[in-house]
Formats: structure tokens, sequence, C-alpha cells
């Protein structure tokens, strides 16, 4: 399908005056000035391409231009978004982590339940958006059916309003896919990401945030999932009721520096 799909959009490049890309100059600055090289014939033709990014759903509110890319997409239920938020607002600042992998990935099964050994390990009060699989996420959590866990540190929902939960006070980090929309919606919010990618270009996405921008940590998958998301978690949020440490994370600093 996905081969497909680039096939067809080659196809019809060719043709256009110019493609919008929705990035931003400055953090792919290099990139951006490589592929528009003037090209002697006969690649004179080549199409044009402009960075005309960030185009983030609700980005008026930071300055930026406002487009509609939201995960999962608008025309939801207004009482389910109420609730997310409603869930957010009684959460200390900087303590929460958002979990949501895309509309199409979907970790396995044992990599949920390793998740989910890792947010009850580090106490870190989570909201995950689980898709269409909510309710089996919330089987594979033993969550007991209900939408929040024991003691209310996690709430899993079907959808949340990404754009808003990302820039909220109490969310400290973002457990991501690293689609682009996803990653330009946290580079815009200030939010640090845990980079969990599954195909295509969520790799190459990782390794910006990662390696060129250094505004996440990269969480490879496998077997071993709960130490090492516990370490992440412990250095992006602050346990609940834990002393502040006096060196700030440079990651979360950072991300807050290109936001």
């Amino acid at each position: 399908f996905f081969f497909e799909l680039r096939l067809s959009m080659y196809d019809k490049v060719s043709g256009a005056a110019g493609i919008l890309i929705n990035t931003v100059y400055e953090l792919e600055k290099e990139v951006m000035d490589g592929i528009n090289i003037p090209r002697p014939k006969p690649e004179a033709s080549s199409v044009p391409i402009f960075a005309v990014g960030p185009c983030v759903e609700g980005a008026e509110r930071l300055g930026s231009l406002a487009c509609s890319l939201s995960c999962g997409g608008g025309g939801r239920d207004m009482e389910e978004e109420r609730q997310v938020l409603a869930w957010l607002d009684g959460k200390e600042a900087g303590s929460v982590v958002y979990i949501c992998f895309g509309t199409f990935a979907r970790p396995m099964d044992e990599e949920s339940r390793q998740i989910g050994a890792a947010l009850r390990a580090s106490r870190v009060p989570y909201l995950w958006a689980g898709q269409r699989g909510s309710v089996q996420l919330k089987q594979i959590l033993d969550m007991n059916g209900d939408d929040e866990g024991k003691d209310g540190e996690g709430l899993v929902v079907e959808w949340a309003p990404q754009t808003e939960v990302l820039q909220h006070r109490a969310v400290g980090a973002f457990l991501t896919h690293c689609g682009w929309n996803s990653v330009m919606e946290a580079t815009m919010a200030g939010t640090p990401m845990i980079c969990f990618p599954f195909v295509l270009d969520q790799h190459m996405s990782c390794r910006l945030v990662v390696d060129k921008w250094r505004t996440g940590l990269r969480l490879d998958r496998g077997h071993d999932l709960r130490p090492r998301l516990t370490s992440m978690l412990s250095q992006l949020v602050p346990r609940p009721g834990a002393p502040c440490c006096p060196c700030p994370c440079p990651v979360r600093a950072r991300a807050r520096e290109l936001r």
C-alpha cells in the first residue's frame, strides 16, 4: 500500500510548480538547501521545495501557522476531549507522560505490557491514546475495564486532542512513534520525546529528534523495554512528590529552547 502510494505521489510531482513541506527551515536548513541547489541541464526542471511549517492544529496559540494535523483527526466527541483535559488539569506540572503511536502503528502486546510495567514502576501518571485498540489495551495493562488505572495514575482513551495535550502544563514527556505530524506538534509545544519508531520515515524522524535536535531519547524495540523506559522516564518526568533534581535535564531544556 505505502509503496504504491509513494509511486503515485512521485508520478504527480514532475508536473508540479513546487512542493510545500510541513517542516521548519531552521530545523532542516542543510537538507532544504541541499535539495534546492541549482542544477545544470537537463535537471534544471527540478521542482523547487518550500518549507511552510510548522503546520500544527492550534499553533496560532504558539504564534505559528494553524492547520489541522492532529493525531487521529478532528470531529471527535467533545465530551471525550473534556474528560482528557479535565484529567490533566488535576495533575502536577510536567508530571504526565503522554503516549500515542498514531493511527496505524501499534506495539505488540508484550511491548505494551512492558511499557505498562515501566509506567507502574516509575509511578508516573500517563495518558495513553490507544486508538481503535483501547479496550484491548486496558486488558493488557490490567486496568479491569476501567479508564483509569490503580490509584488513578493512568488514563486510556481511544483518542485525545493531541496538540492541546502536548501544550498542557501537566505533560512532561511524549512517548511517540515519531510520525512527522507528532514530531512537529511536540517540537512546537516544547515537549521532549521518547522515540519508539515502527516503520518507514519514523526511523529517520527519530534520528533527527535524538541525534540532530537533541530533543528526545531513543527507545529501541526489544524484550527489555521496561528497564530502559523506566530510566528514560526518570530523566524526563519528575516523580510526583520527589525533590527536584539540581541539574536540569539537557533534553528537556533543549526541547524548550526550540519551542
